[in-house]
């Protein structure tokens, strides 16, 4: 009888860890919402965090990344001509 005993112990155990195992999933797996809602929080807590450029700055910044962009199109366009009149040069021949 006590082999019985300690099967029937056994199982009840195991179905009560079982139990226990159930419960910590449910507790380890957050309601999507709440997930949400706190994604939310932080990403405010951390735009609150961001230093802007101020007016100046912005227009500073701008002016320096269109003369970039001028002085990149004007090398662009000077190699292109330097390529084309090398290659009329040769291909006229």
């Amino acid at each position: 009888m006590s082999k019985a005993t300690k099967k029937e112990t056994s199982d009840s155990e195991k179905t009560s860890k079982a139990k226990s195992k159930e419960k910590k999933n449910k507790e380890q797996t957050p309601n999507p919402i709440q997930v949400f809602v706190q994604f939310c929080k932080d990403s405010w807590g951390e735009f609150k965090k961001i230093q802007w450029p101020t007016r100046r700055q912005a227009l500073n910044e701008s002016v320096i990344v269109l003369l970039t962009v001028v002085f990149i199109v004007a090398l662009v366009n000077f190699y292109d001509f330097i390529s084309s009149f090398l290659l009329g040069f040769i291909f006229q021949k």
